[in-house]
C-alpha cells in the first residue's frame, strides 16, 4: 500500500522489497517491484522478480499464471531492446557535483567530457537515470541525505578526489544510507558518514545498518563507512545476497 502511494520508483522499490521479506509468498509485491525495477532501468532485476513470480504461482491459477507468463515474455523483449542499444552506444558517466573542491577551490583529479557524460548537482537524480552499465562519478564534497539511496541497477558509482588537496566525496545521513538490489553493482573511493536518526527512529537492526544489501551482489573497494553510535556497518538481508 506505501508503495502504491510512492511516488518515486525507487523508494517504491524500497517498500516491495520490505513486502517480500516479511511475506516470501506474495506474488503481487514482486510483480509490482518487477514493473517498477522496469521502469527504473533495471531489467536483469525485473526478470528475477518476474521468475520469483511464476515459481510462487499455484495449479489453480491458470489465468493468472498466463498473464505473468506474458509479463514475462514482454520484459525479456524490453531486456532484449536494452541489450541491443547497449551494444549500439558507449554507457553514460553521470558527473554528480561542483567542478571545483569545497575546500580548496580546485577541481577533480579526473575531468569528464564527451557525448555521453551527463553533468547534475543531484545524487539521486543520477542514480535514478543511470541504467545497467553507466558509472555515477562523484566529485569530492559532503552530499548530505535524510532518507537515503536506492540502488536496482547494474551501475558503478564512484567516488573522486581533489588533484590538489585529496578531499574525497562523502555521503552523509541516518541509516540505511546506501541500499542494494542490483544483481551486480559496484561502489569506489566513497565514503558514508551514518549519523544519528533521532529519538523517533526505530531501534533495529535492519534500519541502522549504513549499507543494506537487499539482494544481488554489491562490491566496495577503497570505501571507509563511519558510524555514529552503535549502529552496523552493513547488512546483507537476503540469503545468497553478496557483500
Amino acid at each position: 500500500q506505501l508503495a502504491a502511494q510512492e511516488r518515486s520508483p525507487a523508494q517504491a522499490v524500497a517498500f516491495l522489497t520490505l513486502a517480500v521479506r516479511n511475506d516470501p509468498g506474495q506474488r503481487e509485491a514482486y510483480l509490482a517491484r518487477a514493473t517498477k525495477l522496469r521502469d527504473l532501468g533495471a531489467c536483469e532485476a525485473a526478470i528475477a522478480d518476474y521468475n520469483a513470480a511464476l515459481a510462487i504461482q499455484t495449479p489453480s491459477e491458470g489465468l493468472q499464471s498466463g498473464e505473468v507468463s506474458d509479463a514475462l515474455g514482454r520484459i525479456r523483449e524490453g531486456l532484449a531492446a536494452v541489450e541491443e542499444s547497449r551494444a549500439q552506444a558507449s554507457p553514460t558517466i553521470f558527473v554528480v557535483g561542483r567542478s571545483s573542491c569545497l575546500g580548496c577551490r580546485s577541481g577533480p583529479s579526473e575531468l569528464f567530457v564527451g557525448p555521453r557524460v551527463v553533468r547534475t548537482e543531484n545524487l539521486r537524480e543520477a542514480l535514478e537515470l543511470a541504467r545497467d552499465g553507466d558509472t555515477v562519478e562523484v566529485l569530492p564534497g559532503v552530499y548530505e541525505t535524510s532518507r537515503g539511496y536506492f540502488v536496482p541497477k547494474n551501475v558503478v558509482l564512484r567516488g573522486c578526489r581533489c588533484s590538489s588537496c585529496g578531499a574525497g566525496a562523502v555521503v552523509r545521513g541516518p541509516p540505511p544510507i546506501l541500499q542494494s538490489f542490483a544483481p551486480d553493482a559496484e561502489v569506489r573511493d566513497l565514503d558514508f558518514h551514518g549519523c544519528p536518526r533521532g529519538p523517533q527512529a526505530q531501534e533495529d537492526a535492519d534500519a541502522n545498518a549504513v549499507l543494506r544489501v537487499f539482494g544481488g551482489s554489491l562490491r566496495l573497494s577503497g570505501c571507509r563507512l563511519r558510524c555514529e553510535g552503535c549502529y552496523i556497518g552493513a547488512l546483507v538481508e537476503y540469503p545468497g545476497a553478496r557483500l
